[in-house]
């Protein structure tokens, strides 16, 4: 489900993170908690992923570029080892993402958001703001 969307002057997704979760948090009571969250790799940020492990959010942000199409010898690999507690934050996401159990929930990102993007530039045509 998409719940919250907003434009900006930042050319760069790193600072939209915190304005987006606030909007949440401000949503009714009723929409539920979020408690899931997943976003592309313009989002990444130590910073970003540390304060969502504080407000207790289970995230999947892609830590690079992730391509869409793997081929079967990589959809059918073992889960990687666990990784070192001392591991830096980014590898840990990749970690994350890499494993088994949790490449589904992260592919859904695909399916319900990205085709949104598509139809808005490709279908529409809208590319950018015109200031004139």
């Amino acid at each position: 489900m998409i719940a919250e969307a907003h434009l900006t002057q930042n050319p760069n997704d790193k600072k939209e993170m915190e304005p987006a979760l606030e909007r949440l948090e401000k949503l009714p009571e009723s929409l539920g908690k979020v408690d899931i969250m997943t976003a592309d790799a313009g989002y990444y940020s130590d910073q970003n992923v540390k304060a969502r492990e504080d407000k207790g959010i289970d995230q999947y942000i892609a830590a690079g570029r992730v391509p869409h199409h793997q081929s079967l010898s990589e959809r059918l690999t073992p889960e990687p080892p666990e990784i070192p507690e001392d591991a830096t934050t980014i590898d840990k996401m990749r970690h994350k993402l890499r494993m088994l159990q949790r490449k589904a929930g992260y592919k859904l990102r695909k399916q319900v958001v990205e085709p949104v993007f598509v139809v808005i530039k490709s279908g529409i045509g809208f590319r950018q703001f015109s200031q004139r």
